[in-house]
């Protein structure tokens, strides 16, 4: 009797919450190999269907959501949603092995994170009044499949602090070229609508806060920080302080960034006004040089991305 109940509980984790900063998803499958894999879907699929939802459940789903959790599980309300996203149960085992599609994982290829260099991205715009903006320019080529991190959490010197968000971009097919301008939270942008939540809340606050960009290894999942920008004060946190002691818009910048990040003062929003054609080294200088850079209180109407130029 409880057994679809836990399926369809178990579902719902699995679409509902996701890992914390750099921890992988839960992921639901026949073939469990990574610490984050769950098994057996199919046996799930089979205790969703043997036990269908009933009123106990019902009711259960309508306590939890009125008065502790604030929301509902799909699949109690909508029991047709788990065929519709993970189809139908493969055939049990006869043999005493596994599933008949489970197959080797193939030896992982080399990540195209690890071909980036901090710099090879940089920043060209932000603001802090609603809507936020995030603008950057490729300086190098951007290979196609890398997921990049764009974050307001603080850096505390070698880790994240656990609050604030994070936002997570694949780069398309055929990757970014060198002048390409794109970024997050408005339609002018291009690749805007790429971007997704990995984790938390991605609030950039008026009263300054810093951004940190970067991509993961995939053989160690060591970061790979690719440039920063503060607009809180003209310096960044020292490392290793205590949480709190960051604040809600503090941060320390990572050492690898030292030649390709930019500490501004306060102003809610920013934009790059300086040389948009030359060499990638003479961009990334002028980038990181705050007299380039114009800040207001008052956001505009409209913002128009400058064309870039890599020579």
């Amino acid at each position: 009797k409880m057994r679809g109940d836990i399926a369809r509980s178990i579902f719902y984790m699995q679409i509902r919450y996701f890992g914390e900063g750099t921890d992988p998803n839960l992921q639901l499958t026949d073939c469990p190999s990574e610490t984050n894999e769950m098994g057996y879907l199919s046996v799930l699929l089979e205790w969703h269907a043997e036990d269908p939802v009933d009123f106990e459940e019902l009711e259960r789903n309508d306590r939890v959501c009125s008065r502790w959790q604030g929301n509902r599980n799909p699949f109690v309300d909508f029991p047709s949603l788990a065929t519709h996203l993970y189809g139908v149960p493969q055939d049990r085992p006869t043999d005493g092995g596994g599933y008949s599609q489970c197959q080797p994982p193939p030896p992982s290829a080399p990540s195209s994170c690890e071909e980036l260099s901090p710099g090879d991205l940089q920043m060209v715009a932000v603001m802090s009044d609603n809507p936020d903006l995030v603008a950057m320019v490729a300086l190098g080529t951007i290979p196609e499949g890398v997921d990049l991190y764009l974050t307001d959490k603080a850096w505390m010197g070698s880790e994240f602090r656990s609050y604030e968000g994070i936002q997570k971009m694949t780069v398309p097919t055929g990757g970014i070229a060198p002048g390409t301008v794109f970024g997050f939270g408005d339609s002018s942008l291009t690749y805007n609508n790429l971007w997704s939540t990995q984790s938390g809340s991605f609030s950039l606050s008026a009263s300054g806060d810093s951004i940190i960009v970067y991509c993961l290894d995939s053989s160690t999942a060591d970061f790979n920080f690719l440039t920063a920008l503060s607009y809180k004060a003209s310096t960044w946190n020292d490392p290793n302080l205590a949480s709190s002691d960051y604040g809600s818009s503090g941060s320390a910048l990572p050492l690898s960034l030292v030649d390709s990040s930019i500490s501004l003062p306060h102003y809610d929003n920013y934009v790059y006004e300086g040389i948009t054609s030359g060499t990638a080294t003479s961009l990334k200088s002028a980038l990181t040089t705050s007299s380039n850079w114009v800040g207001s209180n008052a956001r505009p109407a409209t913002y128009v991305p400058p064309a870039f130029t890599v020579l």
